[in-house]
């Protein structure tokens, strides 16, 4: 049987060793769970020039919260109960100080195989839907004004970023209208709304946003898909995100909300300070609306119409906004999906047993190859590539 402290000890004296520029040899991987090719597979993972630079930058990055950063990769290794047996204990075993050497993981039915920061994803173009109902294509790096209609600059872009000029600068009629902003699989984008808030964007998402709020009333926005909210505080006009079957009232404060159409949930995860929660069609009212304090995530169930809720770890679903892929007790069908929209390609599964399988992984701009290949050393299964088509095999 696997014994976790002495792999841990053993990935903490692995760790010192790479960060420290020592040589890695076969005689410093102790213990019996490991064969002569095992110890090959890591000692070349960790000698690879790449990866040792990318870990003397994480080093310096973690220098100065040693303590707090090593409190979170133990929280994020701790195994999640699982009644199945685990297979391919030594695979899984020796994966777990390589992870927690380059901060990769992927974890199956408690066990992690690791990988390491890599490539950047890509993807198609950004439009903006403007009140006219004309689209225009934000090109790729592009700095510019943003006018209305009357030929009046309501905002600039400076290339991932658009920020609207304040509501109190606008010399517009009062009348609110709506931008409508999508971002394509591959990339993501942040704005500044003209009341002080920003918001940024995940691959797949849309969100339509009054170019200027109004004196009167919330401020009301409309999501698709994934972003995460920074709210300048109004306490005369709450900020509301409308999602699905469920609105997002706020003051000011930080959080994460993910409501994709073709996803089965509506998560809201809050960062900091406090939002209210309440369906579709109704109407706020403090004592009807469920709150959420920080640190907690509540879960709209579409199917079940039930809303649930649980303490997390944010920093799980805020990964995304500095390029990472965070999959915490997720199935593989809904990694899919993810992967889809952070690389921009189509993935067709074959393998439909595959789908319900339960992993948590993390990787840091990972080419997508060496993300399908950490998975299947953990579940076997095989797959080609065709252009931008990823077929895996049943």
């Amino acid at each position: 049987m696997i014994n976790f402290i002495k792999i841990t000890n053993l990935a903490k004296k692995l760790a010192d060793m790479v960060l420290r520029g020592k040589t890695i040899e076969k005689k410093d991987i102790e213990g019996d769970h490991f064969s002569d090719e095992d110890k090959d597979y890591v000692i070349t993972h960790l000698s690879d020039p790449g990866k040792v630079e990318a870990r003397k930058k994480l080093a310096k990055e973690v220098a100065g919260s040693k303590n707090r950063d090593w409190q979170k990769v133990e929280a994020i290794i701790r195994p999640v109960p699982r009644k199945r047996k685990i297979r391919n204990n030594w695979m899984k075993a020796a994966a777990v100080f390589t992870g927690l050497i380059t901060m990769g993981y992927v974890y199956y039915k408690n066990m992690p195989v690791a990988v390491a920061p890599g490539t950047e994803p890509g993807g198609q173009q950004i439009t903006l839907r403007l009140p006219d109902g004309s689209i225009r294509v934000l090109e790729e790096d592009h700095n510019g004004e943003i006018r209305d209609q009357d030929g009046q600059t309501v905002g600039t872009r400076r290339g991932s970023r658009i920020h609207y000029r304040r509501d109190s600068e606008s010399r517009g009629s009062g009348e609110v209208v709506y931008h409508e902003i999508y971002i394509p699989f591959g990339k993501t984008f942040q704005l500044e709304l003209s009341d002080g808030t920003v918001v940024n964007l995940n691959a797949g998402s849309s969100l339509k946003y009054p170019v200027h709020f109004g004196n009167t009333g919330n401020r009301a926005v409309y999501l698709d898909g994934e972003a995460y909210f920074d709210v300048r505080k109004n306490p005369a006009q709450p900020f509301v995100v409308r999602t699905g079957d469920i609105n997002v009232q706020v003051l000011g404060t930080r959080f994460v909300v993910n409501s994709y159409k073709e996803e089965s949930r509506i998560r809201t995860v809050l960062v900091e300070g406090s939002v209210a929660l309440y369906k579709k069609g109704e109407v706020y009212t403090p004592e009807k609306a469920a709150m959420l304090a920080p640190g907690q995530k509540a879960t709209w169930d579409k199917t079940q119409k039930d809303l649930s809720f649980e303490e997390v770890d944010t920093g799980l679903y805020t990964g995304w906004l500095n390029g990472k892929l965070i999959f915490n007790h997720v199935r593989f069908g809904e990694i899919l999906r993810r992967l889809e929209r952070y690389y921009d390609i189509t993935i067709i599964n074959k393998n439909k047993a595959l789908n319900d399988e339960i992993f948590t992984a993390g990787f840091e701009g990972e080419p997508i190859e060496n993300v399908l290949n950490a998975f299947g050393r953990s579940y076997t299964f095989e797959y080609t590539i065709a252009g931008q088509t990823i077929t895996i095999a049943e």
